[in-house]
Formats: C-alpha cells, structure tokens, sequence
C-alpha cells in the first residue's frame, strides 16, 4: 500500500476510535467521578499494551524513549483528565472540537519547523478542517453557558505536545513506550483519586463501569493507530486527520443521545469531509 495512503487510512482511523472512545469516557464521567472514570480507563489500557507488549516481545526500550514515555505519560494525563472534566461540566459539541483544534495546530506547527511546508492544496485542506472543527463547536442555542472551555484548553495543549513527542518513539517497537506512557498516567490518576475522594466511593459502579472500560481500549486502540500512521506520512498531515475525532463524537452524540445539530454544525461536518479529500489528493 502506497505510505500517503497508508498514512491518512490509519489517521482517520484513529480520530474514528478516539471520537468513539471520548463519547463513551464522557458519559462514564456523568454517571460516575472524573479520577474514577480514569483510572478504570487507564487501567485497562496499561494492561493491554502490556500484553501487547509481550506477546510481540519488544526489546527493552532506549533510555529517550524510557523519558518521552514518562513525559508523555504526564501530559496525557493531565490532557484526558481536563478532557474529561470539560466532559462532566460542558456540552460535547462545544468542548471537544476546541480541544481538537488545539491539540492540531501544536504538532502542525512543529511539523512545519521541523519537516517543511506542506503543498497549497493541503494547506487549504488544513485551513478547512480547522474553521470547520471550529465551527462545530456552536452551541444548538447561542444563550447556552460555555461550560468546561477552559478544561478543554488545558486538554487540547497538552494532547498536542503528547502527539509531538509520541512522533518520536521508536515505531518498529510501538508498545513499550506506550506502555510506559499508560503506567504514568494510571498511577497519576490513582494518585489524584486517593487524595481527592479519600473516604469517598470514587470507583465507576454499574453502567459508568463498562463505557470505562470501552473508553480506555477505545483510547489505546486510537493511539497504536496514530503512532503507526506517523510511519508512513507527515506528522502534521497525521495530527490533522487524527484531530477529526470530534466529528464522531458529535454524531454518535446526535444518533445516541439525540442532541439535535444545528445547520452550521451540519455544514461544518461536510467542510471536514471535503477538507479529507483535499489532504489526500494534496
């Protein structure tokens, strides 16, 4: 398969898992604490990039690698952990396409300093998709309050530094890195819901439990794929395509919790279709 195609194939995919597993951590978050919901997420995925890290019997990692997991890990922490709290407090539609566009414009611009301008037709591609995630973000109602935009900011920063430095783990050994990221990030958001609920039940019960459980495989998934796809293309093409993920999470909110999309959030869906294309034939 040609390396482009290959490229924004995993990309798309990655923004379809990530939108799919956001959607579930945010209703885990609003039936349950946010640390909870997060360690239950972590958890999971620590365990399953552990094995995956066994079963491919990957070689112990470089010591630049053992940091950028461990910085990695703190930044992804504390990005999904805001994430998820603008989730509890703030609307889906509004918070995660803000977080997105923040989290692609930082590797983007990296990618620009580091590798070159991209072609005109994919700058294009890339000014749609950033007006059109923009512009999802409209509330169904202009009144409606702004809840959780500044959790979003915190995450969108974060995750676009996590997706930069994630860029640079060795990719023929994808996992153990990945490991080490999920190892810091769970023991952070153990630690935070120890102090912060003490002698408080903080541990999902009943239906938050599984949607956290789906939420951390969802999240794990989107990460081996983003990591895979910045093998074969542009790290700036990559991290674009992959900050689509707001888009399924927008629909599955639509189709699920029927909340009704407005006539500028619809047509903001159609620019990112159309902002696809231009990427892919850039």
């Amino acid at each position: 398969m040609d390396g482009t195609l290959a490229a924004i194939g995993l990309a798309l995919a990655a923004a379809a898992v990530w939108g799919a597993g956001d959607f579930s951590g945010a209703l885990a978050t609003r039936r349950a604490s946010v640390s909870g919901a997060l360690v239950i997420s972590h958890g999971i995925g620590m365990v399953l990039l552990a094995l995956m890290t066994f079963v491919r019997g990957e070689p112990t990692v470089s010591t630049q690698d053992l940091l950028i997991g461990a910085v990695s890990g703190v930044l992804i922490g504390i990005g999904l952990a805001a994430l998820y709290r603008a989730f509890a407090v703030g609307r889906l539609s509004l918070v995660a396409p803000i977080a997105a566009v923040l989290s692609a414009i930082i590797p983007v611009l990296f990618g620009i300093f580091t590798q070159g301008l991209p072609t005109l037709v994919q700058v294009i591609g890339f000014v749609i998709a950033l007006i059109g995630i923009t512009f999802i973000s409209r509330s169904t109602s202009e009144s409606e309050g702004h809840g959780g935009v500044g959790w979003a900011v915190t995450a969108g920063v974060s995750v676009g530094i996590y997706f930069i430095l994630m860029q640079q783990i060795d990719g023929q050994a994808p996992f153990m890195p990945l490991t080490i990221v999920r190892v810091v990030s769970f023991v952070m958001m153990l630690v935070l819901a120890l102090v912060g609920y003490r002698n408080r039940l903080w541990i999902p019960t009943g239906a938050a439990l599984p949607l956290a459980l789906l939420a951390g495989v969802m999240d794990i998934t989107g990460s081996t794929l983003y990591v895979m796809a910045g093998e074969y293309g542009r790290l700036d093409v990559v991290a674009m395509l992959s900050a689509l993920y707001p888009a399924s999470t927008v629909i599955l909110a639509r189709v699920i919790l029927k909340e009704k999309t407005n006539q500028t959030q619809n047509l903001s869906i159609l620019a990112i279709l159309l902002a696809i294309i231009l990427v892919t034939i850039g």
